[in-house]
């Protein structure tokens, strides 16, 4: 989860930088997923999109809870995303979920043309010189 504080990091850069704005809707992004037309990145980045979370979807979730380092793809998640029912209409109620930022680095990665984690790489964890920090894109930990 703390993926998610510097995914938003990435995304607030690209507002200030003009190349997002917070009341962009996400269907010009990834059409499909519902009340997308309606939704705002401000709403995705606040939980309060209503988007449903990807890994309570009864056809992942026993797996899921099986194995939590169950290989997956964010398009993947996209696809479960556009089967799901919305939690509550956007703006209406607050709840926390995974897809919104699978959403949010996939949104990242369009606008930049790079991979969310070059970008998280390239604009926060090499200024910053966190040498021990990384983007996880598998389950293996890093020494030490």
């Amino acid at each position: 989860s703390i993926t998610k504080t510097f995914v938003a990091t990435v995304v607030l850069q690209l507002v200030d930088e003009g190349r997002l704005n917070l009341d962009d809707t996400l269907e010009g992004f990834v059409p499909g997923i519902a009340n997308g037309d309606r939704i705002t990145l401000r709403q995705v980045l606040g939980m309060t999109a209503g988007i449903r979370d990807y890994v309570t979807d009864p056809r992942i979730a026993i797996d899921y809870a099986a194995d939590p380092l169950l290989p997956f793809t964010p398009e993947e998640a996209v696809q479960i995303m556009r089967r799901g029912t919305p939690d509550f209409a956007p703006g209406e109620g607050i709840k926390y979920s995974n897809s919104n930022y699978i959403l949010l680095g996939l949104i990242a990665e369009q606008v930049t043309g790079n991979g969310i984690e070059q970008e998280i790489g390239d604009r926060i964890i090499g200024p910053l010189g966190l040498s021990g920090t990384s983007f996880p894109t598998t389950a293996e930990m890093p020494e030490p």
